[in-house]
């Protein structure tokens, strides 16, 4: 899961350089859907890795999480 998270993390990375506004992302992690939805408690070992997720989706004017 920590492989994943850290993929969607250089993407969004990716995304904000190129100037990308609206970002769609799919993951077949359920689990990861749901912490990066706020839905689950982040575990310990990915707390920096999704904090920064979460800023960078919170700096999109459009963004979605599909599963």
């Amino acid at each position: 899961m920590e492989a994943e998270a850290k993929a969607i993390l250089e993407a969004l990375k990716y995304c904000i350089r190129k100037k990308l506004n609206q970002v769609q992302l799919e993951t077949d992690s359920l689990v990861l859907k749901n912490i990066i939805n706020r839905n689950w408690r982040i575990p310990w070992e990915l707390v920096e890795i999704m904090e920064d997720i979460h800023n960078m989706l919170g700096s999109k004017s459009a963004s979605r999480l599909y599963n």
